[in-house]
């Protein structure tokens, strides 16, 4: 027999198994000394808050953050200072900014653009929204205040989504992922959309008919290469940038812990199943790319006995016995297209714009420190 939860409360569950993958001491699978991180920057801001870091300036000036529990956009300078505050709960007033978005990119010092739903919004460096323009697609994750879909990159912003002219009953078709383009890029300095292309036909999405919940894909821009890798796909696709074309891809092979996505059928799909599904199952969190080093991290699968005895028991309670059980995140090395290393990773931490971020709040003092990482070495 299958079990429902509310939305809201698997949702939950989704955010803790993306964000808050428990480290282990565990043993690695591999017989290699697990690989060691150095930093090579860091910012600490003075704020009690709950903050997540969005993005930054070229040299790392100014940052932006946001303020989950306050819903706010936080502006902040290299000592970690706070120079604005931007509320966006209150849609109503003049500058006023949409609740939701998917990322914050700085243009420059003076200036940021705000990726939203269905607009783009440029805002000043008091964080007032002073332009706003519709584009003709629908942004398309899961995941918002911030999401992982667009990267700006000199002039030129990835994003995905699907043309807006696409009605809800027409993305219940079973070609839906192979119809439509789903990958853009937008041309700041032409003020339009320059290049778009249709999701690779080796993801599942193409070759399987059927519901996924969410299949944005994580990306890194370096020079001319745009690098994706989607939630329930082994590869990492490479394509030219801006131009979009496809140019090569790398299988990832996850060991025996991976537990891979079936698609629903459309007919058999009922209120909270996709939700089950996901948290049933493994996906990608993210990766990142530093010369011929890969480093990519999925998420593994909770146990659907342990996920059942919680739907009989959602109390706080049997909230923190189900999360006992799950086992966290795996991450993957390869170097020069090899494999190299698979286990797990102590501290935990989060791909960002090309980078590898920790987050550490203080205990006893009202700051957030944000480390920047990067690869050191790692021996057999």
């Amino acid at each position: 027999m299958t079990y429902y939860i509310s939305s809201s409360k698997i949702f939950a569950l989704l955010l803790y198994f993306a964000i808050s993958c428990t480290p282990s001491t565990d043993k690695s699978p591999e017989s290699i000394t697990p690989p060691e991180f150095k930093k090579t920057d860091s910012l600490t801001i003075h704020h009690k808050g709950d903050l997540q870091l969005l993005n930054w300036t070229q040299g790392m000036e100014y940052f932006v953050l946001y303020e989950s529990e306050e819903k706010r956009v936080l502006l902040a300078d290299r000592q970690g200072e706070i120079l604005q505050k931007k509320s966006l709960s209150n849609t109503d007033t003049a500058g006023s900014l949409p609740s939701k978005f998917y990322s914050i990119h700085f243009l420059d010092e003076n200036q940021l653009l705000m990726v939203g739903a269905t607009h783009l919004y440029w805002l000043n460096d008091s964080l007032q929204g002073i332009k706003e323009k519709d584009i003709p697609i629908n942004q398309f994750s899961l995941y918002f205040n911030p999401g992982h879909l667009n990267l700006l990159h000199q002039n030129h912003l990835f994003t995905f989504g699907y043309p807006k002219h696409v009605m809800d009953w027409q993305k219940d078709a079973p070609d839906f992922y192979s119809r439509y383009p789903f990958l853009w890029v937008y041309d700041m300095e032409e003020d339009d959309f320059v290049a778009q292309a249709e999701l690779p036909f080796t993801i599942k999405q193409r070759q399987a008919q059927g519901h996924f919940l969410d299949i944005a894909p994580y990306a890194q821009i370096q020079e001319d290469k745009l690098y994706l890798l989607f939630p329930h796909s082994p590869y990492i696709f490479s394509y030219s940038f801006p131009a979009l074309e496809l140019e090569d891809s790398l299988k990832l092979e996850p060991g025996k812990d991976f537990t891979a996505w079936e698609p629903i059928p459309k007919d058999e799909l009922a209120p909270g199943l996709a939700y089950e599904r996901m948290i049933t199952s493994s996906a990608w969190i993210g990766f990142h790319i530093s010369g011929d080093r890969i480093l990519a991290s999925y998420r593994m699968a909770a146990s659907q006995n342990a996920y059942y005895s919680y739907l009989h028991d959602p109390s706080p309670e049997g909230f923190k016995e189900f999360i006992g059980t799950h086992k966290g995140a795996l991450s993957l090395i390869y170097e020069k297209d090899e494999k190299r290393w698979e286990g797990k990773l102590d501290p935990i931490f989060e791909f960002r714009n090309g980078l590898i971020i920790r987050r550490e709040k203080a205990k006893m003092q009202p700051t957030t420190t944000f480390y920047f990482l990067s690869l050191a070495t790692f021996t057999e």
